[in-house]
């Protein structure tokens, strides 16, 4: 779980600049709230974790040699709240029920979604390259955009 919320701190805000001190505390606060959230889930909660793998000299991955984790999204399903029309909620009917992503850290974002792709450069990503696929020529779908940020060891301060 510390690795967990060392991610999701380093994805989502910054050691550098005027808030730099409070990066202890946000990290502190993330890794509380994945704690209370794994204790107490219940069957319609999921943390997915990607994690590298090393891999030996024969080409074949280490069971146990991760070399640390890559990407994490957590889905839930969610009740509707009560509106002030009084309608009533119930928590078991499944048109009551939605879907909940939350904790998304990911690498690649699609070049036309410019609000995705601003928050991505404000919190310090870097484009690394654009993918170019058969159907960004053909249907012109947008391309991925590979960013990338330089993580710091929680060990290097």
């Amino acid at each position: 779980m510390s690795s967990l919320a060392e991610i999701l701190t380093d994805s989502f805000h910054s050691r550098e600049g005027i808030f730099g001190w409070a990066y202890p505390l946000l990290r502190l606060g993330i890794y509380e709230d994945i704690r209370h959230r794994i204790r107490t889930s219940t069957h319609h909660h999921a943390c997915l974790v990607a994690v590298e793998k090393a891999e030996d000299t024969t080409g074949i991955y280490a069971r146990d040699s991760s070399l640390g984790i890559v990407g994490t999204v957590e889905l839930a399903v969610r009740t509707l709240v009560p509106g002030t029309d009084g309608n009533y909620i119930n928590p078991y009917r499944q048109s009551d029920r939605y879907p909940y992503l939350s904790n998304l850290a990911v690498l690649h974002v699609l070049e036309n979604n410019y609000q995705a792709r601003q928050l991505y450069l404000k919190l310090g990503y870097q484009l690394e390259r654009v993918d170019t696929s058969w159907s960004h020529w053909l249907f012109q779908q947008p391309r991925q955009m590979l960013l990338h940020k330089r993580l710091k060891s929680s060990n290097s301060g």
